[in-house]
């Protein structure tokens, strides 16, 4: 049996070398009083995520475990500290898997509650349904969903 062998091809410019000082600046840099001053929080308020959960109907089974796992990952995300000091407030809806309550929740998360960023939409509906929403809004969601085209 003939083993078969990977080659890279070479790449100009990038060494590791070049790399190294890279590393080193970038790490100089991040060190400094300016950034670290900047990388704090500018603010004490929690940063508010929504998440559209099923809490009732066909679907209530999987979201009591998406519940579950947000909640315990929003807490280990405050019991570090934050994100850069702020603590994260996660506010969940349910959708009840249906098209009218996942619209619901996303304009209740969205226009009433000030959410800065949108998780969830384990199912096929919350694409197509609020998709054109989102775009409108200027989110970008993180969804296990399929594309609103």
């Amino acid at each position: 049996m003939e083993q078969s062998k990977l080659t890279v091809p070479a790449m100009s410019g990038i060494s590791r070398r070049n790399v190294l000082k890279a590393a080193a600046a970038a790490t100089g840099f991040a060190a400094g009083p300016g950034f670290v001053r900047y990388a704090q929080a500018a603010s004490s308020e929690p940063i508010r995520i929504g998440f559209q959960v099923h809490r009732t109907g066909i679907g209530a089974a999987y979201g009591r475990w998406y519940e579950r796992t947000t909640t315990a990952a929003v807490a280990l995300i405050n019991e570090q500290g934050g994100i850069n000091g702020r603590p994260v407030e996660m506010l969940m809806e349910n959708d009840n898997l249906k098209p009218e309550d996942a619209a619901a929740a996303a304009r209740k998360l969205i226009e009433t509650d000030g959410i800065v960023a949108m998780v969830g939409g384990f199912s096929l509906l919350d694409c197509p349904v609020n998709g054109p929403y989102y775009e409108e809004q200027g989110f970008n969601v993180i969804v296990a969903g399929v594309p609103a085209e």
